[in-house]
């Protein structure tokens, strides 16, 4: 991803070479989005109510990753469910910027889930996982961490 650092007089004053680095890929933005850059730093994301609620749900789905904090579950608009690396987190933060609360919980084998999983059972969903496929999954992590 590329984008903008600085209008082109600040280019001129450092030396460095960002135009001609960045000028034929801006163009070809300029081109393809039928827009011209506007030369100045800013947002263009405003920060208004809705903003703020999007944040709080990215917020809220970080605090949630990995069964943490299941007394706030209750605010939680899903509860995902399933076996260690079978995608919940991902699948979390995929909602939580789509502006939906989310919690996950890791079901582990001899692990009694916490009582609070089972007071919102509208809200839960288990996701499934082939047994092949999530034994690969592991094993490539493992050899992430040199074991």
């Amino acid at each position: 991803m590329n984008h903008r650092l600085m209008p082109s007089q600040a280019e001129y004053f450092l030396s460095c070479s960002c135009r001609q680095r960045y000028g034929p890929l801006i163009s070809t933005f300029e081109t393809a989005f039928g827009t011209k850059v506007a030369g100045r730093p800013g947002r263009k994301q405003p920060v208004d109510e809705s903003y703020m609620d999007l944040m709080d749900c990215i917020e809220f789905t970080r605090r949630m990753d990995d069964g943490i904090n299941p007394r706030e579950w209750g605010e939680a608009d899903l509860i995902i469910v399933g076996p260690s690396r079978a995608g919940k987190t991902p699948l979390s933060f995929y909602l939580g910027l789509r502006g939906f609360k989310v919690a996950n919980y890791p079901i582990v084998i001899g692990e009694d889930p916490p009582p609070e999983l089972f007071e919102w059972p509208e809200k839960v969903i288990a996701l499934t996982i082939q047994p092949e496929r999530l034994s690969f999954i592991r094993q490539q992590r493992m050899r992430q961490f040199g074991r």
